[in-house]
C-alpha cells in the first residue's frame, strides 16, 4: 500500500466522521448514540474531544455497536499504519499480550496454548480490561510449526512451549519435511478458531502472529547449529529458508482469511546475525512473506538491532518493532516516516518489577525521548511478561492515552 497525501488521509477522516453521523441519524433513540452525537459536536465546534482512536476503539469494542464498527474498520483497511497513527489523536499502543492474557483471565499459559476456547476468553478479557485499540489474537508458539515437522516439544505451565529436540540436521532431513508438503498441527488450527472467535467479538483490528523464516529455521534445526551454517553450509541454510518461507505465507494469507487485519512477524532469532548475514539469510526471506500479505505488517526482532534498522525497514514492513536494548531516538533519522518505529519500554524492569508509579514513570520518560516523532508508536520492548501486574500495565496505558 502506498503512503497517502494529506488531501487523502483528510478525506479518509472525514468518510469516517460520515459514517458515524450517518449511524447517529438513524439510531438516535439508542443509548450509545448520545456519545456519538456529542463526540461529533466537539469536534464541529473545534471544543477537545476523545482522540479518534479512543472512539474508534470504544466502538471497535462495543457489541452493539457491531454493525458501524464493522464499516468503520474497513475505513482503516484502507490505510497505512503510519496513516493510523497519523488521525489518531494521541499516541497509539501496540502491546503483545498473548502471555500476560493467560493470568489476566486466571489461567495458565498451557491451558491457553492447548484450548482455543480458553485463549479467545483470556484474549477477549484482556481487550476488555485494558481497554485496547488493537485486538491481539494469537497465541504465541512457534513450537505448533517445530511439532508438525517432527521435533519434540515440551508445553510447560507458565511458560512458552520448549523445542526440546530438533528435526533438520541435513539435506536428508530437510527433503523429507518438503516431501510431506503443508502440515497443520492441531495447536496451529487452533489460531485460527481464535482468530474467528475474536474477529465474530470485536470490530477492532486484528493482530495475528506470523512467524519469520529465519527463526523458523533455528526452530527446526537448532539456534547455534544455524547460526553456525551460514558459514560451513548456506546452501543447506538457504534452501531451508525457501521450506520457512512458503509455511509462513501460507500461515500468514490464511490468517488474513480467517480475519485478520494486521500481520505481526517474530522473527527474533535473527537479531543474531551480523548485518551482512542478517542480509543474505532473514531480510529477503521476511520481504517475500510481507509482499504476500495484503495487509499491514510489523516486523520484530529481538535484541541490539541497531545494525539492521535500514534492512528491516527495506523488507516492506509497514512498522519495525524493537527491544529495549535498542536506544530509540538513534535510529529516527535510519527509519522511513512512512515505517512506524514501534517500542520499546523495558517489559522486565518497572513495568514487570515496580510500582504503577514507576510504570508510568518509565513510560513517560520514553514517550518524552519521541515527542516529536510523527511516525512513533508506543510498545513494550517484546511480549509482556507473565506475571506483569494488572496496576503496572493500567498505569502504563493511561500514562500512555494522557500524554501531552
Amino acid at each position: 500500500m502506498s503512503h497517502k497525501t494529506r488531501g487523502d488521509i483528510s478525506c479518509k477522516v472525514e468518510e469516517i466522521l460520515d459514517k458515524i453521523r450517518g449511524w447517529t441519524t438513524e439510531n438516535q433513540s439508542r443509548p450509545e448514540a448520545s456519545r456519538l452525537l456529542e463526540w461529533i459536536g466537539k469536534r464541529q465546534a473545534g471544543a477537545k474531544a476523545e482522540p479518534l482512536i479512543e472512539m474508534l476503539a470504544w466502538v471497535g469494542r462495543e457489541e452493539s455497536l457491531r454493525p458501524l464498527g464493522a464499516t468503520l474498520l474497513e475505513s482503516l483497511r484502507g490505510m497505512t499504519l503510519c496513516d493510523i497513527i497519523s488521525i489518531a489523536g494521541r499516541r497509539m499502543i501496540f502491546l503483545l499480550l498473548g502471555v500476560v492474557m493467560a493470568r489476566l483471565n486466571d489461567t495458565t499459559l498451557k491451558k491457553n496454548i492447548l484450548n482455543p476456547e480458553t485463549a479467545y476468553q483470556s484474549l477477549a478479557r484482556t481487550v476488555e480490561i485494558l481497554q485496547t485499540e488493537i485486538a491481539y489474537s494469537s497465541v504465541p508458539d512457534i513450537s505448533a510449526f517445530a511439532e508438525s515437522y517432527g521435533c519434540q516439544v515440551k508445553i510447560p505451565e507458565d511458560s512458552i512451549p520448549i523445542v526440546t529436540k530438533q528435526s533438520v540436521h541435513s539435506m536428508e532431513d530437510l527433503v523429507r519435511c518438503e516431501a510431506l508438503g503443508p502440515q497443520w498441527h492441531d495447536r496451529l488450527m487452533n489460531n485460527f478458531t481464535i482468530l474467528s472467535l475474536m474477529a465474530k467479538r470485536f470490530t477492532l483490528p486484528k493482530l495475528a502472529l506470523a512467524g519469520g523464516p529465519f527463526s523458523m529455521a533455528a526452530v527446526l534445526g537448532g539456534v547455534e547449529t544455524i547460526a553456525k551454517k551460514t558459514i560451513t553450509e548456506p546452501l543447506l541454510v538457504e534452501r531451508l529458508l525457501e521450506f520457512c518461507t512458503n509455511v509462513s505465507i501460507l500461515a500468514g494469507r490464511g490468517m488474513v482469511a480467517g480475519g485478520a487485519d494486521m500481520i505481526y512477524i517474530g522473527d527474533p532469532t535473527s537479531g543474531l546475525l551480523s548485518r551482512k548475514l542478517y542480509e543474505r539469510f532473514a531480510a529477503p526471506y521476511v520481504k517475500r512473506v510481507v509482499a504476500a500479505l495484503d495487509v499491514p505488517v510489523v516486523l520484530h526482532v529481538c535484541g541490539r538491532t541497531t545494525h539492521i534498522i535500514e534492512q528491516m525497514c527495506a523488507t516492506g514492513a509497514q512498522g519495525i518493532s524493537v527491544d529495549s536494548a535498542v536506544d530509540l531516538p538513534s535510529i529516527v533519522s535510519r527509519v522511513p516516516r512512512n515505517v512506524a518505529i514501534i517500542g520499546n519500554l523495558d517489559p522486565v524492569g518497572p513495568l514487570l518489577n515496580g510500582t504503577p508509579e514507576e510504570t508510568a514513570s518509565a513510560t513517560k520518560e520514553l514517550l518524552d525521548k519521541m515527542r516529536d516523532v510523527p511516525n512513533y508508536m508506543f510498545s513494550a520492548g517484546c511480549t509482556v511478561a507473565l506475571e506483569t501486574p494488572r496496576e503496572n500495565l493500567l498505569a502504563m496505558i493511561e500514562t500512555v492515552k494522557n500524554y501531552q
